[in-house]
């Protein structure tokens, strides 16, 4: 079921750092993550999202980050775009995505499970 889910984000952040890994220090306008985190073991992989997160705010980068976990990207995130089978089903900010899933297969992707109860 998750294998046809796409979640593209975009995350921007609000100062400026000097101190980031070697991979930045063009400082790109777009960095583009495709799974990054993918081949990682479970806690080196909540670890790093962790950093990741506090670098993209701090380098203020706009950030297209492809996943296979909404709570990695809601993490990661300002803006996700749910994608199935090739459509975009919701583009919106993360709370916006988790208060209001336009259909009951955007809220099964982003982990809501009773949304039918919820008037979805």
């Amino acid at each position: 079921m998750r294998g046809v889910l796409t979640v593209i984000c975009e995350a921007r952040t609000r100062t400026r750092d000097q101190n980031s890994p070697r991979a930045l220090v063009l400082e790109p306008e777009v960095l583009f993550l495709d799974e990054p985190f993918a081949a990682l073991d479970q806690p080196s992989r909540r670890r790093l999202v962790r950093e990741l997160a506090v670098l993209l705010r701090v380098r203020r980068m706009a950030t297209v980050f492809v996943t296979h976990d909404f709570a990695e990207a809601s993490i990661l995130c300002d803006r996700c775009a749910i994608l199935d089978s090739g459509s975009i089903l919701q583009d919106e900010p993360v709370p916006i995505l988790l208060g209001h899933p336009r259909t009951p297969r955007v809220a099964e992707i982003v982990g809501i499970e009773n949304a039918t109860e919820q008037g979805q």
